[in-house]
């Protein structure tokens, strides 16, 4: 069985964030915030080492932040295909669908969990601009490619 491991260098990479868009420019960081956080949902190292913390854009890691500031695009990755899938399928969205997609992760995968009908109102305490028929598509589309349950 392969290794399920990639570098914040590769992801830097495959996003086409390069270092200078780090220091200049919150959509980069927004989504290699975002892209991790999948990646930690998806079991792949370092990834799982990460922490994160409800943020007004969705779960926020600030050790993250220091790697992809030390960081320089570029490095490794052993992913299965489906995790590659998975992510770009996840990227190739807009940011408002990213932001919400990882709250509902976020939301879903702590302890006690929460329940589709109880989602879109816990999400607007943060997202007041999240509509039901916003928050049930997004679920949908997370399950249709079997990232939560």
């Amino acid at each position: 069985m392969p290794k399920n491991e990639a570098s914040i260098g590769w992801l830097m990479e495959r996003l086409r964030v390069t270092a200078r868009a780090i220091d200049g420019d919150f959509s980069a960081r927004f989504r290699l915030q975002k892209a991790a956080f999948l990646l930690r949902h998806l079991g792949v190292e370092p990834f799982t080492e990460l922490e994160y913390g409800l943020y007004i854009h969705g779960p926020y890691s600030s050790t993250l932040a220091q790697w992809y500031y030390n960081a320089k695009p570029g490095g490794e990755a052993d992913l299965e295909p489906d995790v590659l899938a998975k992510l770009d399928w996840f990227m190739d969205h807009k940011d408002s669908w990213i932001e919400l997609a990882s709250a509902i992760m976020a939301l879903k995968e702590t302890p006690a969990g929460i329940s589709d009908g109880d989602l879109p109102g816990a999400l607007r305490v943060s997202k007041p601009w999240v509509t039901d028929p916003m928050a049930e598509k997004v679920l949908r589309d997370l399950r249709s490619q079997n990232i939560i349950q």
